[in-house]
């Protein structure tokens, strides 16, 4: 079975990690610091704040981004749960606008509606990997003083005219995940970067537990063993060989992507004729960082619904997968916060019609064949 996505290890990754643990210190120590510097000039950013996950790092965001019980916050419908979760874990009322359905982003039209007068945060995501119109976005947001957060789960390693996803040109700052299915893996693992002082001792604060050294004499010196506690923080770090193997595999970060985008090159070359299917739209003058390659069909067309060409294609060798379930129709969000279906239809439509294809750098030329035949197969025969 070819999975929709995977995980890419190799030798030296496993030696870097190994090298890691044969040092001092297991966590923190002097790979998290050289892993968090090079992720932030290699996003162009100031700073780069490392974390156990990706939704610590939105979580963490939020937080420093000051989001607190009684204000309101705005993400697209169209991504995984964690996009609103981190809002409402700061006691915050999560609220949605509708995508554009060409690049599935947050459409900049729905968010200047969606505004309120409560909302302290808004969290555009980069959906498969392709940046939001970051410009418009931030130019909605400054009318209301709104921290603007960036979800790059997906897209680290994206570029835009103006610089890398992750250098905050239009955000105060950019989350990313480090999952194994992700650009670059630490096995679990999250990062935020930022241009501004105050968040990154903010974020740096809260992923460990709010403790601070007695650093520029902020509290009466009891001795080298004495920490205080001055914010609510969780055990958010990223251990030392995580962080090793981060550094190993953001050296390959270059090849990764490109490999990725030979295959939704060869992808769209084979799909893009198929009867009622739509391939994936990418912006002029941008990079995707290619996450995931989503068709979408045309149901006037397709005879079949989606779960017989899954299954079609699973019998074919071929794990397919969706992208996502939108955050406002789960059960959580229509029964704690008044959601139901109808209320975002580009985004709701957008579910109803897509399929994510495999797609991942260690992927061999004969398994990308066996996509383009076995997809094919099952579209044409969904067609007669």
């Amino acid at each position: 079975m070819i999975p929709y996505s995977s995980h890419t290890i190799d030798e030296s990754d496993i030696a870097a990690v190994s090298d890691a643990l044969r040092r001092a210190m297991l966590s923190p120590g002097p790979d998290l610091t050289r892993f968090e510097s090079t992720v932030a000039e290699y996003c162009g950013a100031r700073f780069a704040v490392a974390f156990s996950s990706g939704t610590a790092a939105l979580h963490a965001a939020v937080h420093a981004a000051g989001g607190r019980e009684g204000d309101s916050g705005i993400t697209s419908p169209l991504s995984f749960i964690a996009s609103a979760n981190c809002m409402v874990y700061a006691g915050m009322r999560p609220y949605f606008c509708d995508i554009e359905p060409l690049t599935m982003n947050m459409d900049p039209a729905a968010l200047a509606t969606a505004l309120r007068s409560d909302t302290k945060i808004v969290i555009p995501v980069h959906y498969a990997g392709v940046p939001c119109d970051m410009e418009r976005i931030a130019a909605l947001a400054r009318t209301r003083n709104t921290t603007v957060i960036e979800d790059g789960a997906h897209a680290l390693g994206a570029l835009t005219q103006n610089g890398p996803v992750g250098n905050c040109a239009f955000s105060d700052m950019a989350c990313f995940s480090l999952h194994p299915l992700k650009s670059i893996t630490t096995g679990e693992g999250g990062l935020v970067t930022t241009n501004q002082p105050v968040l990154h001792e903010r974020l740096t604060l809260f992923r460990s537990h709010g403790l601070v050294r007695n650093a520029n004499n902020r509290f009466p010196d009891e001795g080298p063993w004495y920490m205080e506690m001055q914010d609510l923080g969780f055990n958010y770090r990223m251990n030392n060989f995580q962080a090793a193997l981060g550094l190993s595999q953001l050296q390959k970060i270059e090849s990764f992507i490109s490999r990725r985008e030979d295959i939704h090159r060869r992808y769209d070359q084979a799909f893009s004729a198929l009867p009622g299917v739509i391939v994936p739209h990418i912006p002029e003058k941008i990079r995707s960082a290619h996450h995931l390659y989503v068709v979408r069909f045309d149901n006037a067309v397709i005879h079949a619904d989606r779960r017989e060409i899954v299954e079609s294609l699973r019998q074919a060798g071929i794990g397919t997968q969706v992208h996502y379930v939108p955050i406002h129709l789960h059960h959580f969000y229509r029964t704690r916060f008044d959601c139901h279906a109808g209320m975002f239809p580009q985004a709701e439509a957008a579910y109803a019609s897509m399929l994510s294809l495999p797609l991942y750098p260690k992927m061999t030329d004969d398994e990308i064949e066996q996509v383009i035949s076995g997809f094919s197969d099952v579209i044409r025969r969904a067609t007669q």
